[in-house]
């Protein structure tokens, strides 16, 4: 695998949150998805109240590449979840 960019990341970040029709680009929205950088690692957050409460979506810290790769099966899984069965075929 190539070495994941910040670009790429962010890429995928606003993906989810179109898919899931979540605002893109204000993690202070509810409903928003973003991230949340410490320690090395990336984990990805999502806002649940208007006083900037969020839930962590991931357990812990991970490399940008595991972090994409878990947005991306997020994102097989809601593309699964709304296909019809003639869709898939």
């Amino acid at each position: 695998m190539a070495r994941m960019t910040n670009a790429g990341l962010f890429g995928i970040l606003r993906s989810l949150n179109r898919a899931t029709n979540s605002p893109v680009n204000l993690p202070k929205e509810i409903g928003c998805f973003h991230f949340f950088q410490a320690y090395g690692g990336w984990q990805l957050h999502r806002t649940v109240n208007v006083n900037g409460g969020i839930r962590a979506i991931t357990g812990g810290f991970m490399s940008k590449g595991e972090m994409y790769n878990t947005i991306n099966n997020m994102l097989i899984g809601i593309e699964l979840a709304n296909a019809t069965p003639e869709e898939e075929s």
